[in-house]
C-alpha cells in the first residue's frame, strides 16, 4: 500500500496528442481518487535536461519517434538512474520492440488503435496492481453531511476551539467540520503518512513541501506551525520522506 503523490511524465513533441493522453490519464487517475501531478515534456532532450530528478516520476510516457532524442534513447538515459520507473511507449509503429525490452519497457501503446483509451487503461490497471496501490477510504459524519473520501485526498486535520476542520483536495480545497478530538481522529486513520506535528495539526506528509524555522510549508503554500517538543521526530520523518527538508 502506498500513499505517496504519485508523479508521471508525458515526453512527445506531438503536443496535440499530448494534451489528449493527459486528459486521458486524468479522468483515469480522478476515477481512483488518486493525488499525483502530470508533467508534459515536448523532447527526450527537454526531459533528460531534469538530471537526476527524471528518477522522481514513477510512470513516464514516451514516444518512441521524437525527433530530439527519441524515445529509445531517452529511456536509455533515464534507466542509468532508476529501474524502478515504469516505461510506456507510445508510438504510432511498432518496430522497436527488442530495444524496448533492452529498456525493460512495460507496454507499448498505438496511438492510431481505435481501443486507444481501453489499452491505456488496462496498461494502468497493470501498473497499479504491480506498484499494490490500494486506495483507503474513510467515511465520516460532517456537519455538511456523510462524506467518504480517499485518505490519499486529506491534506491536513486542524483542530480549532474544539472543531476538527478536514481539509480535503477535492476538484479545490474543500472543508469538512466534526465535533470530535484530534487524538481520535489520528488513532482512526493510523496511516504512518500522517504526522502530528503540532496538538492542533495532523498532516498528510505527501504534501510537505519543505520545513524552515519550525514552521512547515505545503505544497500550496500553507504554512503550519511544528510544536518545539515534535520538531527532531518531525524533521526526521520529512528527510525519510523526501530526502531533504527544503
Amino acid at each position: 500500500m502506498t500513499e505517496i503523490m504519485l508523479q508521471i511524465a508525458i515526453c512527445d513533441d506531438e503536443e496535440i496528442f499530448g494534451r489528449y493522453l493527459e486528459k486521458l490519464i486524468t479522468g483515469y487517475l480522478d476515477a481512483k481518487g488518486e493525488v499525483y501531478s502530470i508533467r508534459r515534456f515536448l523532447s527526450g532532450i527537454e526531459f533528460t535536461s531534469l538530471g537526476a530528478k527524471m528518477a522522481a516520476y514513477k510512470i513516464v510516457f514516451l514516444d518512441i519517434n521524437m525527433m530530439e532524442l527519441n524515445g529509445i534513447e531517452t529511456a536509455r538515459k533515464l534507466r542509468e538512474l532508476s529501474d524502478e520507473t515504469y516505461v510506456i511507449f507510445v508510438t504510432a509503429f511498432i518496430n522497436y520492440t527488442l530495444e524496448g525490452y533492452k529498456v525493460n519497457a512495460f507496454r507499448y501503446l498505438l496511438k492510431n488503435a481505435d481501443n486507444f483509451k481501453e489499452s491505456l487503461e488496462e496498461c494502468l490497471d497493470a501498473v497499479f496492481q504491480k506498484m499494490k496501490i490500494v486506495p483507503v477510504a474513510k467515511r465520516y459524519r460532517f456537519a455538511e453531511g456523510e462524506k467518504q473520501f480517499f485518505l490519499k485526498r486529506l491534506v491536513y486535520v486542524e483542530s480549532n476551539l474544539h472543531t476538527l476542520i478536514f481539509h480535503i483536495l477535492e476538484d479545490d480545497m474543500t472543508e469538512y467540520k466534526m465535533q470530535k478530538t484530534l487524538n481520535f481522529i489520528e488513532e482512526d486513520i493510523d496511516d504512518k503518512m500522517f504526522l502530528r506535528i503540532h496538538q492542533s495539526f495532523l498532516v498528510n506528509i505527501s504534501f510537505v513541501e519543505y520545513i524552515e524555522d519550525k514552521t512547515m510549508f505545503l505544497v500550496d503554500g500553507t504554512p503550519l506551525p511544528i510544536a518545539k517538543s515534535r520538531y527532531k521526530t518531525v524533521r526526521d520523518a520529512v528527510i525519510r520522506f523526501k530526502g531533504v527538508i527544503q
